[in-house]
């Protein structure tokens, strides 16, 4: 019987530089490691051992934070991330609202 490995499993985590050396410490086969998408995400991609593909990321909302804190304007992060306007004000309104 012939395996079919199409299929990508797609995982977040906060920790991305933190698993990126966890990664290149131990024998897996990388597909690549640590880098920046074009709409701003950073993502590792990796075989399982039965060379189904994972798809490791930073959630979006984190990537939002990310431009923000280095002085993007809004309009600026919306157009990189290509999320709607409304979605960062709410990511950054929830991130401000959880630290006080």
């Amino acid at each position: 019987m012939k395996i079919i490995q199409n299929v990508e499993l797609y995982f977040e985590t906060n920790e991305i530089e933190e698993l990126s050396e966890l990664i290149n410490e131990k024998d897996i086969e990388i597909i690549h490691g640590l880098k920046e998408e074009n709409w701003g995400q950073r993502t590792i991609r990796i075989y399982d051992p039965d060379k189904f593909i994972i798809e490791i990321a930073e959630p979006m909302s984190n990537v939002i934070i990310r431009y923000y804190k280095s002085g993007k304007s809004l309009e600026k992060i919306s157009k990189k991330t290509q999320m709607p306007l409304n979605t960062i004000k709410t990511i950054l309104l929830k991130k401000i609202n959880a630290n006080y």
